[in-house]
């Protein structure tokens, strides 16, 4: 996320997005990989990872937790 919060603009922007709001819709109940949030979304991979980019890079709504395997992994929240 930039120093300054993102304007009505930007937010009123990602909002008419139908893919961006599965996305939040369905982080809002908890945080999800990019891989979970690709099967419960109606959208490819690729549409998934690219609205989540523009997620991360405007609300900042990413954070990194260690899955199961050990690693770490991304999750949306």
């Amino acid at each position: 996320m930039s120093e300054a919060d993102p304007d009505l603009e930007t937010v009123a922007g990602l909002l008419e997005d139908k893919t961006v709001r599965g996305i939040l819709t369905r982080t809002s109940e908890e945080p999800m990989s990019a891989r979970r949030l690709k099967d419960h979304c109606d959208a490819s991979g690729p549409t998934i990872y690219r609205r989540l980019e523009r997620l991360r890079e405007e609300l900042d709504t990413t954070i990194d937790e260690m899955s199961e395997s050990g690693e770490f992994e991304s999750l949306f929240r």
